[in-house]
């Protein structure tokens, strides 16, 4: 294999399609499932909600895209790809406890919305730093095959979203709301990538 080639550096490879697809696949987590966390609160305006939670995601990708980019340049691209990851993964956690806390709350409904909310928005900034850290490492240690890589990253998204509602949905229909969230967590934690030695 040609050092430098997409081949030689596929464990580079490996960790950003892995994060292109816990992030696409945690968007389809949230899409199947959070109209069923928020049915036993009966909330006003549930299509207002959803939707305000649904796209928190993006929001937290637009807001968080600019300080990602001057970190990228102070903290170091490892650190960054490091707090990424961590920050999906506690995002996708506070999902999955929203809506028991939000239950315990003098207002139930909007109070899980605010969670998940919340959660949503956070686990869009870990992924631009995870992403954005993990592509920069590819385009630093792969010098050939970037358009094989594209590729690849499209398909990992796609799988993401593609099965993450689906099982998600068969996690639901057996164990709730809280433990289909936790598909997120489970996707996140099954592409971090190996401590080195």
């Amino acid at each position: 294999m040609k050092e430098g080639s997409w081949k030689a550096r596929f464990d580079v490879v490996a960790v950003l399609c892995g994060i292109g697809f816990a992030a696409v696949g945690s968007t389809g987590v949230a899409i199947a499932i959070i109209p069923h966390a928020l049915a036993p609160f009966e909330v006003d305006g549930t299509g207002v909600a959803i939707g305000l939670i649904v796209s928190a995601f993006n929001f937290g990708q637009l807001v968080g895209g600019p300080p990602v980019r001057l970190a990228m340049q102070h903290a170091g691209l490892a650190p960054l790809l490091g707090v990424g990851l961590t920050i999906m993964l506690m995002s996708a956690v506070l999902m999955a406890v929203a809506p028991p806390l939000g239950a315990a709350a003098a207002e139930r409904a909007w109070a899980t919305v605010g969670l998940l909310r919340s959660a949503r928005f956070a686990i869009g900034i870990g992924t631009v730093c995870a992403t954005n850290a993990a592509m920069v490492i590819m385009l630093g240690s792969v010098t050939s095959g970037h358009g094989a890589v594209m590729a690849l990253l499209e398909l990992c998204t796609g799988l993401g979203s593609t099965l993450g509602p689906i099982i998600a949905a068969g996690v639901f229909t057996f164990a709730g709301a809280s433990a289909a969230f936790l598909v997120s967590a489970v996707f996140i934690v099954l592409n971090m990538p190996a401590p080195r030695a």
